[in-house]
């Protein structure tokens, strides 16, 4: 098994885009897992960078070695093709709720090392 991520860059954690970054994110993880429930290409996560400077944002697959090429390209493809789908209501109801649960359960102390580091507050 074989750990894939593509991704590109994204914002800066003080950009007024970067929660429209996680919410992309949320939303090609949650196209992966519909598209992928029954392959080899495995569970999708995300990862979006929170940096001062601008960070990358990578959506993650686990594969079996022999099929790691054909999931990076589906990935991509996938990723690419969110200019021509548009996102559904549903789609951006299901992300956001995912980012409050992942929000909702870090603690006062993760909240003020953010504040602190970022010298900001999402």
């Amino acid at each position: 098994m074989v750990e894939i991520r593509v991704g590109l860059p994204g914002e800066r954690v003080t950009s007024p885009s970067h929660l429209t970054t996680h919410v992309l994110g949320e939303i090609w993880a949650q196209r992966w897992g519909k598209a992928n429930s029954t392959t080899s290409g495995g569970k999708a996560s995300v990862e979006v960078s929170r940096r001062t400077l601008d960070g990358p944002v990578y959506l993650r697959a686990v594969a079996p070695a022999k099929d790691a090429r054909e999931v990076a390209r589906r990935i991509a493809e996938m990723m690419a093709e969110t200019v021509a789908t548009p996102v559904t209501r549903e789609e951006l109801t299901q992300a956001k709720s995912a980012l409050a649960r992942s929000w909702g359960s870090r603690s006062v102390l993760e909240w003020l090392q953010e504040v602190e580091t970022f010298e900001c507050f999402i």
